[in-house]
């Protein structure tokens, strides 16, 4: 959350950032959701995931603002049945639009989201979306309020990442080439287009260590890794999460987190005090 008095903070415009700044974002934005799903005895969904509500710090680290919407999942149970929806349409998944069903799955699906527009940029992502539902007249309810599902499903096909990646970025390396292509995939993982639905702290994990890659110099200039397997970068980053200690992602996302909700649940005791005082 964001605090007057405490530092500066501006809106979250991806046009304006080079590829490394937007797979940090999205790292900080990952880790902060993490903390909320693993650091209290009942996991907290924030289910109102979208680019209005980060803001950039004075350092560039990204923060989530207004935690007003987060509901905690019920002791012994993986989901809970909400009245009411929040939430930006498209950031949503099936489950919470449908039958207001909100687990930790609603904010991987948002994260998913959130990781698509940081690699198109606005204009190519709206464009796209547009594209995609002005194309289908017949498409069911189901379809219309799943965020381009066709779209998806032709770049798992054939990843074309000149055509969607935002060309605000300038040229691209080889090597973001490849990252992209992990970041991409991730994203379609959050969304269920493609294998199993990460958690959150494997999201986390798998960004830092997509960024990671960039710093690796067993990249040949073809993009391809100069090990004795020749795996890609997607491998590389599925081999790292699996060796990576949990715990200390867990102690780092304390850090980044704690504070800010602390503050905030401070923030609301101070408000409902005053309130009371005031009916007495």
């Amino acid at each position: 959350m964001v605090y007057h008095g405490v530092k500066k903070h501006y809106h979250l415009e991806s046009s304006e950032k080079p590829w490394k700044r937007r797979m940090k974002i999205a790292e900080d934005i990952a880790t902060a959701l993490a903390y909320l799903h693993t650091a209290f005895p009942r996991p907290f969904v924030y289910r109102c995931l979208s680019h209005h509500n980060i803001l950039l710090d004075e350092d560039g680290i990204a923060k989530l603002i207004d935690f007003s919407d987060c509901v905690s999942i019920p002791e012994g149970e993986t989901f809970v049945q909400v009245d009411y929806m929040a939430g930006t349409l498209g950031y949503m998944n099936l489950n919470c639009l449908k039958h207001g069903v909100v687990s930790e799955e609603t904010d991987v699906f948002a994260i998913g989201i959130s990781i698509q527009r940081l690699l198109m940029g606005k204009k190519i992502y709206d464009k796209i979306r547009l594209e995609n539902r002005s194309g289908d007249d017949d498409d069911d309810d189901d379809d219309l309020r799943r965020p381009f599902p066709r779209w998806q499903l032709k770049i798992m096909e054939e990843p074309k990442m000149d055509e969607i990646a935002d060309p605000e970025m300038g040229e691209i390396s080889e090597e973001e080439l490849c990252q992209m292509k992990a970041f991409l995939l991730l994203s379609l993982r959050c969304t269920g287009h493609v294998g199993e639905v990460p958690t959150m702290v494997e999201v986390a994990k798998e960004l830092k260590s997509i960024q990671r890659c960039l710093h690796n110099d067993t990249f040949s200039p073809s993009g391809e890794t100069q090990s004795d397997s020749h795996q890609d970068i997607s491998s590389s980053v599925i081999l790292s999460n699996q060796t990576k200690d949990t715990r200390a992602l867990l102690r780092y996302i304390a850090c980044q987190v704690f504070d800010e909700m602390f503050q905030w649940v401070m923030m609301n005791w101070f408000r409902f005090f005053r309130r009371n005082r005031r009916i007495c």
